[in-house]
């Protein structure tokens, strides 16, 4: 991975993490007033909760006193519970609970004493029962089952009573059995041999017993398994999708009695709604909803019209997006987007007292508690584009230009009609990239101006939206590795007022890139570009692909290895690539130190490279630790350096990674990684630091400037 891990050793003696510690919460909680219907508009209310790579979260009173609060399976690092105050403001009560990587939890009670207890799924290591004492204390009970198992579920599948569970596992999914005292025998069930990321209970053939539907990834089909009410399952046959599944909400999702299956998938898969037939059988609803990787999804009325929405969580930068549904399973995306992190799942309960359900965010890094509030009065106009970032090789200018085309969504969220709507854009560019011409794809909505900046779009109903396709047609002749950017701004109004504005304006950005395998492996493995076919019906089912994956002519494939190619796939993580050109052409290559430290990441580039594509969870603590420190790697390459200031967090987070990465490395990648911090002193002594005091003591100054020490 060229360019990425000479970031990751060098972050170690640079140390440039970004804190986002927690602040008091504004007061928020006066604008909720109890009894207010459900909206569906969803607001930040300001909460931080914890900074670990969180993967899964339940809600449920875990102290007995009436209010929601969460378990959040952490991996790595200890699981934590939260408690809420009945407003929504939660406290940690101060457990760390165990510490194996966990994926999933599930909340029941095992053991008979009214209390809600805890299963948690663990990839590494045994799978863990957590015993409640009634104040949402928790005590380890029985471990079981090291089957790196990444889901679970709970529910009474013999029909005794008593809440069993059932796991979703790379190779064969599995039953247990509960012995009433909250310990658990193995059924001997093996379910497949699908790679299973997920699993959810529910009756789905209408005999009264639970069944099970399997969410798989890795090209494994999606599956149903029936329970003949003893406990026992049988494979239904199906083969429900294409296998990139990473999670499925079971409900009634068009109120014809059964129960219906939405499914968070990641590329080159969208989300997907399979309609069930009474008899547990589901066929494809034709929806294809979104254009980025989920990760999880949670169902509940949100709207307060008695159907249930979907929340889904995706990777960033895209957050979270609420998908109203008309009644008849079918979606329309609300606008909504909800945050910018990597949310890896998602659950929904009345948080604050309102009696509308609220969203807890299990993110990487800090946690986040999203308000749900009532519409108000008003046509409140949002703005979706398809995608925040994108990143383009340059090889696709072919000859001469490339056409780029990419949606943008206007959607009514307040509940009054919306009239004379007008979508407006603009073009800026950055670097050696210029534009040929500007307008909107025949799909587009309404009437749009074909010199390229202004649609009107007619009049929107609440929950009605309408799309517009901006075509940019560009060229370029710039030498070097990074062109430039091009960035569409885009702003929408009506005649009516609007209550939220700031979702009324977004903005698009393309990087652009001369990537290639050898000489840009960095891009290889961050970059993304996204084309619908021109063409497409009405601007819908359009085909997302990676520009290495050789799924488009438009875009050079590269000849990249088949493992980098899965793994993209499989993450969809977005990195600011011009930042770290800039870093390393800047800051590093500006002193014989720091050229020494570009020259030490080449000479084991091919060791690191292996470790990342076999370890997931090591790439995933070396990408989380990319996204927090961003901000001031830019503060550094422009100049602000000294207001960027290194923390004990931000040290201990390049720390750990290093340690992680020194536990599987050769002796000699061993050997480099202790002799720099041998040379570089205890990682504790850069704690208050500027930025620039770091780089000053580290790689040094091509003109030399005085340091400022910050205790």
């Amino acid at each position: 991975m060229k360019r990425f891990i000479y970031l990751l050793t060098i972050f170690l003696f640079i140390s440039l993490l970004a804190t986002a510690g927690a602040s008091a919460p504004p007061p928020w909680q006066a604008n909720h007033p109890a009894g207010v219907l459900a909206g569906g508009v969803f607001f930040d209310s300001g909460q931080a909760l914890g900074n670990a790579l969180s993967h899964g979260v339940v809600l449920g009173d875990l102290n007995g006193n009436g209010f929601v609060d969460a378990f959040v399976a952490n991996s790595p690092g200890p699981n934590e519970v939260w408690l809420n105050d009945g407003a929504g403001s939660f406290t940690s009560n101060g457990q760390s609970l165990g510490n194996s990587d966990s994926q999933a939890v599930a909340l029941g009670d095992l053991n008979g004493n009214g209390y809600l207890d805890a299963v948690v799924a663990n990839v590494n290591g045994l799978n863990q029962i957590w015993l409640n004492d009634g104040s949402g204390h928790f005590a380890a009970g029985q471990a079981f089952e090291a089957a790196n198992s990444r889901h679970v579920a709970l529910g009474d599948l013999n029909d005794n009573g008593r809440l069993d569970a059932i796991f979703a596992n790379p190779n064969g999914n599995t039953v247990w059995f509960n012995d009433g005292d909250g310990t658990f025998s193995d059924s001997g069930q093996s379910l497949g041999l699908f790679d299973s990321a997920a699993v959810a209970l529910a009756d789905l053939n209408g005999n009264g017993r639970l069944d099970a539907f399997f969410a798989n990834i890795a090209g494994g089909a999606d599956t149903v398994w029936f329970n003949d009410g003893s406990g026992v399952f049988s494979d239904s046959g199906q083969r429900l999708g294409i296998g990139w599944s990473n999670d499925v909400a079971l409900g009634d999702l068009n109120d014809n009695g059964f129960v219906d299956a939405f499914i968070a998938s990641s590329f080159p898969e969208p989300n997907l709604v399979w309609l069930n037939d009474g008899q547990g059988f589901f066929s494809d609803s034709l929806q294809r909803l979104g254009a980025t990787a989920s990760n999880g999804v949670a169902l509940a009325d949100v709207t307060g019209d008695n159907k249930l929405d979907a929340i889904v969580a995706n990777n960033y930068p895209d957050g979270i997006q609420v998908w109203f549904n008309d009644g008849h399973a079918f979606f329309a995306d609300s606008g909504q987007a909800l945050g910018q992190t990597l949310t890896y799942d998602i659950a929904l309960a009345d948080l604050d007292g309102d009696g509308a359900p609220d969203i807890f965010a299990a993110n990487a890094g800090a946690n986040q508690v999203w308000l749900n509030q009532a519409a108000a009065a008003g046509a409140d106009l949002a703005l979706t584009p398809s995608s925040r970032h994108y990143y383009v090789d340059y090889d696709g200018f072919g000859y001469s230009s490339l056409t780029i085309i990419s949606p943008i969504t206007v959607t009514n969220l307040g509940p009054d009609m919306a009239t004379n709507v007008a979508l407006q854009s603009s073009w800026s560019r950055l670097g050696q990239i210029e534009m040929l011409s500007a307008s909107w794809n025949p799909p587009s909505q309404g009437s749009c101006d074909q010199g390229g900046y202004t649609c009107d779009l007619g009049a929107l109903a609440h929950g009605a939206a309408a799309t517009a396709w901006p075509v940019l047609l560009l060229t370029s002749y710039a030498s070097g590795t990074y062109k430039g950017d091009v960035t569409l701004n885009s702003a929408v109004a009506g005649s009516e007022p609007d209550p939220y504005l700031a979702n009324n304006i977004t903005s698009l950005t393309w990087h652009f890139f001369d990537c290639t395998w050898a000489g840009c492996a960095l891009a290889t493995i961050f970059c993304r570009s996204t084309f619908p076919p021109i063409g497409a019906a009405a601007g819908r089912d359009y085909q997302r692909f990676d520009w290495f994956s050789g799924a488009s002519g438009l875009v050079a494939a590269s000849g990249l290895p088949r493992a980098i190619n899965q793994l993209r796939l499989a993450t969809d993580v977005v990195i600011h690539l011009p930042l770290y050109y800039r870093l390393r052409d800047e800051i590093l290559q500006s002193t014989a130190a720091g050229q020494r430290y570009i020259d030490l990441y080449n000479t084991h580039d091919p060791e690191i490279l292996s470790h990342l594509l076999a370890d997931e969870t090591l790439w995933d603590q070396a990408v989380t630790t990319l996204q927090l420190w961003q901000p001031n790697l830019q503060a550094l390459v422009t100049g602000e350096g000294d207001n960027a200031i290194i923390t004990a967090e931000q040290v201990a987070a390049i720390d750990g990674f290093l340690s992680q990465l020194s536990a599987v490395a050769s002796p000699e990648l061993q050997q480099v990684i202790a002799e720099e911090r041998a040379r570089l002193g205890p990682p504790a002594d850069y704690v208050g630091m500027s930025v620039n005091e770091a780089r000053g003591l580290i790689i040094g100054y091509s003109i030399k400037l005085p340091l400022v020490r910050r205790d």
